[in-house]
This record gives C-alpha cells, structure tokens and sequence, in this order.
C-alpha cells in the first residue's frame, strides 16, 4: 500500500478534500445549501481516483459533510466505515465524539476524544470537542481547562500537518 506522502495524487487528493470543507464551511456560514453538494462532489471525485490509503480521509469528509446536513445516521455510517480502514485515525475518532455528542451520548463521545487524545494529544480539535462535551457533563472547570488547551494548540498548530508532507532523499 502507498503512503500518502508517497502517493503521486497526494496533492489531487489534498486539494479535492480541502475545496470539500471549504464548500462545506460556506454553506453552513452563507446558509447556501447548494454548496454543499458541490462539497459532496468533490469527495465523489476523491473517491474516484482510487487509493485505498486516502479511505479513512475521505470517508470522514462525508461523515463531516452529513454532519452538516444534519444526517447524523449517515454520519455514522461514513464515520464508522472510515475507522473500519484505520481504528487510530483520530479525525475519524474526534467526528465520532462530536457526532455522539450532537445525539446527546456524551459518555460515547468523551470516549471518542479520549481515544483520539490518547494518540494524539496536541488536536486541538478534539481538545475543543472535549471541552463541549465536558461543558454538556456539566464539568465547568474541565470543560475551560480543555477549550484553553484547545486554543493554545491551535495557535502552535502548523498549517500543514507533518505526515502528509512528502518526504524525499
């Protein structure tokens, strides 16, 4: 199997999802839904060029896309399919705890994040995740403990992330 850094698609791969979540974060702050559906062609067009290796990527991008159209069963689904590829893929694992989260399964979501913060414990992400799900627990010192973690990441975070950078000698 490629690695994504080795992948000579990479970079179709790394636009195709990205040009998805911008689609994805315009019609959810524009409310233009028909936005969302070229976000939702451009992760078919991902899936279509047909590396395994990029699986767990894109089907987190379709899980986050019916996040957003409010389809939390499919969500799951995608969520789910993507872990099957890759169990320690934590956007994957921070997804799942914000869609349990959004169903009100807070016990399943904190363990959703525990998991991806136990393998990565610098996504600010998760840590901010963490914080709503700890907030919804009514764990208030907690809850600002982790979103003040989470912003801090985030400011440190680097654009790119350092294993999708390729790599030669």
């Amino acid at each position: 199997m490629c690695l994504k850094q080795d992948d000579p698609d990479a970079l179709k791969y790394r636009t195709l999802l990205a040009l998805a979540e911008l689609y994805e974060q315009i019609a959810r702050l524009l409310n233009l839904p028909d936005f969302l559906l070229h976000a939702f062609n451009f992760v078919e067009y991902a899936c279509d060029l047909g590396a395994s290796s990029w699986l767990p990527d894109i089907y987190a991008t379709m899980a986050r896309l019916y996040k957003s159209s409010g389809d939390l069963p499919l969500a799951v689904s995608y969520v789910e399919s993507a872990l099957a590829f890759d169990g320690n893929h934590t956007d994957s694992l921070t997804l799942m705890g914000a869609i349990n989260h959004k169903m009100d399964r807070a016990v399943i979501a904190h363990e959703n994040l525990i998991n991806a913060l136990r393998i990565d414990s610098t996504l600010h992400n998760s840590w901010l995740e963490m914080g709503a799900v700890l907030k919804g627990q009514g764990k208030y010192e907690a809850a600002s403990d982790a979103i003040l973690t989470s912003l801090e990441l985030e400011r440190t975070a680097p654009a790119e992330s350092f294993y999708t950078i390729r790599r030669t000698i």
